[in-house]
């Protein structure tokens, strides 16, 4: 993370991130709710052979639109260079990475909801319900990352012991990520969340107070480490693809999300923006 461009543009990149993030999930529930209405698509069930009616249900498609509202950063960051585009690659990393931090409270909040093991009754509270649940797992998970970041931050400022060997210090930071991840885990919270709040705070005052050597060696370590799960997931992905085809499918679903996707990632962004532009904010972008 270029941190310095990431503060400079932090207003923006939370309105991507967060607002925009929030009204492309609502636009992708509406269109999605509103087109299955018609009882039109179709899906292949692979169980007889035949095509039947897809049918879906309003949490199921509430759980389908909140893993669809997640934006691939990495592939969008692959085309631009930071050396000559900083404020748009900065944007773009920093929305991706608020983005599919939304994404996975959103997803967790709906799957807690309305998949958790006692049904909940849809009322008139259901909005706020949710929405309590939506800050209570963000700012929880942001509070426990924001806590063991402080803590590696005044441990090796402190206890200077830790950063006579460059593998203590890498070994260190990584079982404190680590622990904040789990932390948050079994207090039912967003891991991925708690580490990344960690990891920001750590990069922001514990990095400095490494040795040379730690310094050097733990972005070597995690730059090395952060290439090979990538290359880990994409190359998991495509594997796994194929112990999927004898699963039920719908070719019309996946036109119909292509185009929902686009319309609500356009209104999410530009359209946001165009939105706030009117209301009298200029992003400067």
């Amino acid at each position: 993370m270029r941190r310095k461009r990431f503060f400079q543009n932090f207003t923006n990149i939370m309105i991507f991130g967060i607002l925009g993030t929030l009204v492309t999930y609502i636009f992708f529930c509406f269109l999605t709710i509103w087109i299955h209405s018609y009882d039109w698509m179709t899906m292949y069930n692979s169980t007889t052979g035949e095509w039947q009616p897809l049918v879906l249900s309003t949490p199921e498609i509430l759980l389908m639109s909140s893993l669809l509202c997640s934006t691939d950063v990495i592939a969008a960051i692959s085309m631009v260079k930071y050396e000559e585009q900083p404020t748009l690659f900065s944007l773009l990393f920093g929305e991706g990475i608020v983005n599919d931090a939304v994404a996975i409270i959103l997803f967790n909040t709906v799957l807690k909801f309305f998949f958790g093991e006692t049904e909940v009754e849809i009322t008139w509270t259901a909005p706020f319900e949710i929405l309590g649940d939506f800050l209570l797992l963000g700012f929880g998970s942001l509070a426990i990352g924001l806590l063991y970041g402080v803590i590696a931050s005044v441990m090796f400022k402190h206890m200077r012991s830790l950063t006579l060997s460059s593998t203590v210090e890498c070994l260190m930071i990584f079982l404190i990520a680590y622990m904040a991840y789990v932390t948050a885990e079994m207090c039912a919270f967003s891991g991925i969340i708690a580490l990344l709040t960690s990891g920001v705070v750590m990069a922001h005052y514990a990095w400095y107070s490494l040795s040379s050597q730690g310094q050097h060696g733990s972005y070597l370590v995690f730059q090395t480490l952060g290439l090979l799960m990538q290359g880990f997931i994409f190359s998991y992905l495509g594997v796994s693809f194929f112990s999927f085809a004898s699963l039920d499918w719908s070719p019309s679903l996946i036109l119909v999300m292509l185009g929902i996707v686009i319309v609500g990632r356009f209104g999410g962004t530009l359209g946001l923006i165009g939105l706030l532009k009117l209301c009298g904010y200029d992003s400067g972008i």
